[in-house]
């Protein structure tokens, strides 16, 4: 009986730590802006295939960034000038496109 408890907690246990890591997002991001440039760190917590940042600067350039076959652990940094706009982060990962947008 007993065993048959703790069997199924760890069932459980391992259903729920699946579900938690395939829910996750596949990057971590953090944006800094200081000295009129913008500094964008990313780091990836699954690989990816492909990586595009997008941002507007001032009222007419835009500025883009790609980046592919980013392996687990990477850490990316960007820097470009300052920009007050939204940014976003569009990447495809396991066939599954995410957007993330950079305030």
């Amino acid at each position: 009986m007993l065993l048959e408890i703790f069997v199924g907690t760890i069932i459980i246990a391992l259903a729920l730590y699946g579900i938690w890591k395939f829910t996750e997002a596949p990057i971590s991001f953090n944006n800094n802006i200081s000295r009129g440039k913008n500094t964008l760190n990313i780091e990836a917590k699954r690989n990816i295939e492909y990586l595009v940042i997008l941002d507007k600067i001032g009222k007419a350039q835009h500025i883009s960034f790609v980046r592919r076959n980013i392996k687990s652990g990477e850490t990316l940094e960007f820097t470009y000038p300052a920009s007050h706009h939204t940014a976003k982060i569009v990447l495809e990962c396991n066939n599954k496109t995410y957007e993330f947008e950079v305030i």
